[in-house]
């Protein structure tokens, strides 16, 4: 998924979050960048807010980390079945012990075990027109048999028939034979995002088609309050995995600001908090290791897992960039190792990937031998002259768009970058954007250069390459 947003460098946990606490009931408080829009999973995809979803809800699969660091995909609710060797049938098997939070929507407000029509129910709900899902248009549109009619069905009748699903999810037993109107590798992958969450079909007909007030799963955690301080969980006792080890109580708490994450942290008002770019300066010491006042008070930090991509991108319809050496001569113009020293304070590292290294398939990328690894000013102006520009015909200025997130070394790199290209011949000429106006200039492809992110929000090599297509040349 195409993200602006910064990279979680790290976990900070202070030593007495909750192996020390004082009382029997354990609490763990986390700073979250913002607050929820909604905690109905069919109607947002955005990564941000995964961390409250996966409190209270389970995907059908899971993503975990293997032994080697590097991304796999396991059972959740549901156990991935291929059917043959048709690429165009799978067996979703709904494995034992999943059961609902505790929900007065159930008989004696007593959660129950889950069913395979459970999963049938969440995957309609995505294709529900009273449902403003924006996965049906990116992951199911076109893809299950009978779905598309289905859907064009309830338009027309102005309602959803639930209770006549399509014969490509059909409930078998155990288990959901779910039939693709052709291959579609990406659908194992997909599954595992919080989109795709179990819900059961008695907190639909009991609190409406918008489940963000009454959200109730299989997670960890069940939801006890939503303010736009906190959002607080109790644990699910029924859980079959628990998150935070031996914890009774989560909240997520919004704080925006780095220097006041760092101060409610320091003053003991939270237990952990996830470190951002910009809140480096007030934890860590020049060489990434934990300041003074952190180490006194017995605070570690956990490496986050390496999921993004950072990568400069070029439009296509300027008529500058439009011409393939001016291009190559900018790849040539840039020191990517002293960029991501001066930009990343050593929390990054350069690859010549599109792939992080946390997907099996990065070592099966490789550019070798890649013309562009390294710096050459001499390759990169022989690329300007072949294009017709040079002193007396210089490169007209491109525009270099980035999003500023309050952090001066993102800021430094971007000057690093004006600096380099400037060297070889091309003037970029910075934009600076917040993320609202920044996300409105990447849509609508007004930029000469951007400087973007793409963050592997569910484990799919494709999910990187689709960049290189031609439908995303511009944006």
């Amino acid at each position: 998924m195409n993200r602006v947003l910064p990279a979680i460098f790290a976990m900070l946990l202070a030593a007495s979050s909750v192996a020390q606490a004082p009382t029997p009931k354990k609490t763990l408080r986390i700073s979250v960048a913002s607050p929820p829009t909604t905690l109905d999973p069919a109607r947002i995809i955005d990564p941000l807010h995964q961390r409250h979803l996966q409190q209270i809800f389970e995907s059908p699969l899971r993503a975990a980390v293997d032994g080697q660091g590097r991304i796999t995909i396991v059972a959740g609710v549901c156990e991935w079945q291929p059917v043959g060797a048709s690429k165009t049938t799978v067996r979703l098997r709904v494995t034992p012990g999943a059961r609902f939070h505790d929900d007065a929507c159930f008989d004696g407000g007593k959660g129950r075990d889950v069913a395979p029509r459970d999963l049938v129910f969440s995957l309609l709900r995505i294709a529900d027109p009273e449902i403003p899902s924006p996965a049906w248009k990116l992951f199911l549109e076109g893809r299950i048999e009978g779905l598309d009619a289905w859907r064009e069905s309830a338009e027309k009748n102005r309602v959803a028939d639930y209770d006549a699903p399509p014969k490509g999810l059909a409930v078998d037993g155990d288990a959901v034979l779910v039939t693709l109107v052709k291959p579609y590798p990406q659908l194992r992958a997909l599954l595992t995002q919080t989109w795709a969450s179990i819900v059961p079909v008695e907190a639909f007909r009991r609190y409406g088609r918008d489940l963000s007030d009454h959200p109730v799963g299989t997670g960890p955690f069940r939801m006890v309050e939503r303010t736009a301080t906190v959002t607080r969980f109790v644990r699910h006792l029924d859980a079959r995995r628990v998150h935070g080890g031996n914890v009774d109580e989560l909240r997520l708490e919004p704080v925006s600001e780095p220097q006041d994450v760092a101060t409610r942290f320091l003053a003991g008002e939270l237990d952990a908090v996830e470190l951002l770019s910009a809140h480096v300066k007030h934890f860590l010491n020049a060489d990434r290791t934990l300041l003074p006042a952190m180490r006194g008070k017995g605070v570690s930090m956990i490496p986050a897992l390496p999921l993004t991509t950072a990568y400069l991108g070029f439009n296509y319809g300027s008529p500058v960039l439009s011409k393939k050496g001016v291009r190559e001569a900018l790849a040539f113009a840039l020191d990517r190792d002293a960029i991501v020293k001066v930009g990343f304070t050593g929390f990054a590292r350069r690859v010549d990937s599109p792939l992080p290294t946390t997907l099996p398939e990065h070592d099966m990328v490789k550019n070798v031998p890649w013309v562009y690894a390294k710096r050459d000013l001499a390759r990169a102006k022989e690329a300007l002259a072949k294009e017709g520009f040079g002193p007396a015909n210089p490169v007209p200025p491109i525009e270099f768009l980035f999003a500023d997130f309050g952090d001066p070394r993102a800021s430094k790199a971007a000057e690093l970058i004006v600096k380099q290209a400037a060297d070889a011949g091309i003037t970029l000429m910075p934009r600076v954007e917040t993320i609202g106006p920044f996300m409105d200039r990447l849509g609508k492809s007004e930029f000469g250069i951007v400087w973007a992110s793409w963050f592997a929000d569910y484990p799919d090599a494709e999910n990187f390459f689709q960049l290189f297509t031609t439908d995303a040349l511009n944006g």
